[in-house]
């Protein structure tokens, strides 16, 4: 096999659309289909006694990096954005990735390392935006994937290694967050499923899901459902209980030690999905969100590259498949309306044409100007005998600022909207 280093091949909206006919895009599918169906009616087994020989060997790398963590100790002092000492995790992590694969896969063939490595670099975060979410996920998925190919790991993993080797993984990256302060990638801010994951309510569900179920009896409770429902997520103690054993409620309690408050304030998706009636439901909803959510939005799936073997730009059938071109020349600037003449601006980089915030977010142009237009205003009142007071009101939090008009949402007034409807929804 020839490997090549992966290359950026989605760039557009109709990049996404090739991408959902293209063999990676089955290949990811079908992991996901196969982890799913292999875990149902599993438990996370305590430790990793029993999984295979080359499964330990990739928990053991993963608990490597977990020790770089501790020997990467964050800078000091507040960030608003992120704690910029991972990148030097980052940096060593790099440094010894092809020691760590060779150390736990020794039959590794060296030349598959440069498309392999990309996918693992990909499943920890961003290096430059210093955030964490569901793309990073989807590249630690295409790297176990890409071990299995290579024969690096069992073909067909048995389901205590599936729940083993991802809640591994999973801890890793839920230290990398809370160590580092990373931001969520991509986030839908409370109106999205989870500010950084999707995977482990997928095989979390799944592991609830009795092997009984068929389509038609999605929603007929099985055991599993009438021992543990889907409402116990709001119950802290059974989160507890059941953390260790199941990967959705291990999610839940990470949720519950990052966020303070009512669940349905902070979290009201998976506070609207706790209210389905069984497991096999939920399970079904949240794969139809991955699919639609995660591999079908540009903003994901633009950071997935694609090599020449584990991970080719072709269709199922082994063709080539076309790709934008990356622009690397600079956008054609905006046309200017007729009559304005623009003044001539000193090139500089693009954090110094951003204009200085002030308060409330305001650019601090516009508030000098506010203040001497205030300013001005109130040296008329106080010649006019007025007593020298500025009639403005200062803008609150649900007004514009300089205005007295009350803001409201996008289409607030607009008549008979529907709310949208989730994937659960009939």
């Amino acid at each position: 096999m020839t490997f090549s280093e992966p290359q950026k091949r989605i760039s557009s909206a109709t990049d996404v659309d090739s991408f959902k006919s293209s063999q990676p895009y089955a290949d990811i599918i079908s992991l996901l289909d196969k982890y799913s169906s292999t875990v149902q009616e599993h438990l996370l087994p305590p430790n990793e006694d029993e999984l295979a020989a080359s499964s330990k060997a990739l928990v053991a790398l993963c608990r490597k990096l977990s020790a770089l963590i501790d020997e990467t100790p964050p800078l000091e002092g507040p960030r608003r954005f992120g704690n910029v000492a991972v990148r030097d995790w980052h940096d060593q992590m790099e440094a010894q990735t092809v020691s760590l694969l060779t150390e736990a896969f020794p039959k590794i063939d060296t030349n598959a390392i440069v498309e392999l490595q990309y996918y693992l670099h990909g499943g920890m975060g961003s290096k430059q935006r210093l955030d964490f979410g569901t793309g990073h996920e989807l590249s630690f998925m295409a790297f176990v994937g890409g071990l299995q190919k290579l024969g690096l790991l069992e073909k067909d993993l048995p389901a205590p290694d599936v729940l083993f080797i991802f809640e591994t993984y999973f801890g890793l990256v839920r230290k990398l967050i809370t160590t580092y302060s990373l931001e969520p990638a991509g986030s839908h801010g409370v109106w999205g499923l989870d500010d950084h994951s999707h995977l482990p309510y997928i095989l979390g569900s799944a592991q609830k899901v009795a092997r009984t179920v068929t389509a038609s009896t999605l929603l007929v409770p099985t055991k599993y459902d009438k021992e543990c429902p889907p409402a116990s997520v709001m119950n802290p103690r059974i989160v507890q209980e059941q953390k260790t054993s199941n990967l959705y409620f291990s999610a839940i309690a990470f949720i519950y030690d990052l966020k303070t408050g009512p669940f349905y304030e902070h979290s009201p998706i998976l506070y609207d999905i706790s209210g389905i009636a069984t497991w096999a439901k939920i399970h079904s909803g949240m794969i139809k969100m991955y699919i639609a959510e995660v591999l079908g939005k540009f903003p994901v799936v633009q950071h997935f590259y694609f090599g020449s073997e584990l991970y080719p730009w072709k269709d199922t059938e082994g063709n080539d498949m076309p790709y934008s071109k990356v622009q690397d020349e600079e956008p054609a600037k905006p046309k200017l309306p007729p009559g304005f003449k623009a003044k001539n601006e000193p090139q500089t980089t693009p954090h110094a044409r951003m204009p200085l915030m002030g308060p409330r977010g305001m650019p601090m142009e516009t508030v000098e100007r506010l203040a001497h237009r205030d300013g001005q205003r109130a040296a008329m009142e106080k010649r006019a005998g007025t007593g020298g007071a500025a009639a403005t009101t200062a803008p609150g939090p649900t007004r514009a600022p300089g205005s007295g008009i009350p803001t409201k949402a996008p289409g607030a007034d607009a008549p008979g909207m529907a709310p949208t409807k989730a994937p659960w929804a009939k």
